[in-house]
């Protein structure tokens, strides 16, 4: 064993240590994000699950109230203007079902991005995770609530959580610096404007 080697060998154990160290703190801070909250130490009723019903398809915007009317919570929107599609469907939860809306909007002419809300609130696994790791970049607000910001090699997701949804923005990269101005323009809405 050379003296080189020695200095060498502790260095690279050291890095390989913090770089240990900052992936578990990176999935702690993930996982603690995406769990639902209890307020101020009082236990709150979890959000009842669903029956299956009927996916909903559409690709008109104005079938987009009985799209919403649909949901069991507010869905998160930017309207009917640049509205591509859309779709509520059930995906299988804990013993029974949650539900996810996806609307498909187009930016410009060649980009587009897709909101999603899901209920109940704590169906995070719902979401996916798609190769998404957390940014070190602050996240903009949705709905006056400051989200996560999540990339991935193609795409930023933003998400928030409420009492009643976990709601997301999936923009491609290059959205980067619309990103403030698309995310004012989303509201949660119980019926289509």
């Amino acid at each position: 064993m050379t003296k080189a080697s020695l200095p060498r060998r502790v260095i690279h154990a050291l890095l390989l240590g913090v770089t240990v160290v900052f992936a578990a703190v990176v999935a702690y801070v993930t996982v603690i994000l995406l769990q639902p909250r209890e307020a101020d130490g009082a236990g709150t009723v979890p959000q009842p699950l669903l029956t299956a019903s009927p996916s909903i398809q559409l690709e008109d915007p104005s079938g987009l109230t009985g799209l919403i009317q649909s949901f069991p919570i507010p869905v998160l929107s930017g309207g009917t203007d640049r509205l591509l599609s859309a779709s509520v469907s059930d995906a299988p939860f804990e013993d029974g079902f949650g539900r996810i809306a996806t609307l498909t909007y187009a930016w410009n002419d060649t980009l587009t991005y897709q909101v999603t809300s899901i209920y109940p609130a704590r169906a995070a696994a719902l979401l996916g995770r798609e190769d998404y790791v957390l940014s070190s970049e602050r996240g903009a607000l949705l709905v006056g609530l400051e989200s996560v910001r999540m990339e991935n090699a193609t795409s930023i997701r933003l998400h928030i959580r409420t009492d009643q949804g976990l709601y997301a923005v999936t923009v491609p990269l290059s959205l980067q610096e619309d990103l403030s101005a698309l995310t004012r323009t989303l509201q949660l809405i119980t019926s289509a404007l």
